[in-house]
């Protein structure tokens, strides 16, 4: 057996069972809900930094560059 199951986990189970199949990946079934339950995780954290309301006066965060502490290590 492949490990991909149908049904359960919703969203992020449709999106596991799809990426498996695409990758071509096995998952042994007892570590599925574990997955699904990571993947659920990530998709609420991204849905709370992409739904966060931003000023439009924001700017993006200067850009890290390791290496130069002489000049500074971060970049405009």
């Amino acid at each position: 057996m492949d490990g991909r199951q149908s049904g359960g986990g919703g969203e992020a189970g449709a999106f596991l069972d799809t990426a498996l199949a695409v990758m071509e990946l096995p998952l042994e079934p007892e570590l599925r809900p574990r997955v699904v339950m990571h993947l659920e995780t990530a998709l609420a954290m991204a849905r709370l930094v992409s739904t966060f309301p931003l000023p439009d006066e924001a700017e993006p965060a200067p850009v890290y560059q390791p290496g130069d502490a002489e000049a500074g290590s971060v970049r405009p």
